[in-house]
């Protein structure tokens, strides 16, 4: 059940215990917890008096932004598995068919058609067609393990674990325009809330990792 801060009087959900205002659930009105030694201090107070240190600490909305950014760099890795199998079998399904019009030629006959400007037998044409297959598995399937660490590093380290989600994912769509630039519509829906949630857990956890920079250094 989500409870009303008496502070601010914020709607938080049940799981948080600090309001976005710093109010404490369950504490005296206007304390919050120290973020590093977790000692009850007043809300105002910048140092606490307890440890010395900075007793700033993010909101709950801004743990919000940074859970929700995580989340769907997760999102993104599942993404990658599940149209990489789709894709992957329609792939396989090309792959057999062409390889079945190939069917009525010997290996060493060389093709009469070049291939983006290169000639091949019918025989290494049988073997690109099957390594273009492992290759499109082999890449969505790499980067949904890539996007998958990057997540797990995100609970670790949000700041850099974003930007390099962010990089990664605009150097796929990047790419993906060049070969075929119709792609750069496909999943717009998906790729706008994608960079809206990043780039707003990336200025949040930039915050986090100025406060906690600024204790260790207190």
């Amino acid at each position: 059940m989500p409870w009303k801060c008496p502070k601010c009087n914020y709607s938080n959900d049940d799981a948080f215990t600090d309001c976005a205002c710093g109010f404490v659930k369950g504490s005296d009105d206007g304390l919050k917890a120290c973020p590093s030694c977790k000692k009850t201090i007043p809300l105002e107070d910048q140092y606490c008096s307890y440890c010395g240190k900075v007793a700033t600490v993010l909101s709950t909305e801004d743990k919000h932004k940074i859970r929700k950014a995580s989340n769907w760099i997760l999102a993104i890795s599942i993404l990658f598995v599940i149209f990489g199998t789709i894709f992957g079998f329609q792939q396989i399904s090309v792959a057999e068919d062409a390889k079945k019009n190939l069917a009525q030629y010997d290996d060493s006959q060389v093709w009469d058609t070049p291939v983006n400007g290169k000639e091949y037998t019918v025989g290494e044409l049988r073997d690109q067609i099957d390594l273009e297959t492992i290759v499109f598995f082999g890449t969505n399937y790499f980067l949904a393990f890539g996007m998958f660490g990057i997540y797990l590093w995100s609970k670790r380290s949000p700041f850099p674990a974003m930007i390099t989600a962010l990089c990664l994912y605009l150097s796929i769509i990047v790419l993906n325009a060049i070969i075929d630039p119709s792609t750069i519509i496909q999943g717009i829906i998906i790729k706008v809330i994608f960079f809206s949630a990043i780039l707003s857990g990336i200025k949040t956890s930039l915050v986090a990792r100025g406060l906690s920079q600024t204790q260790i250094s207190s």
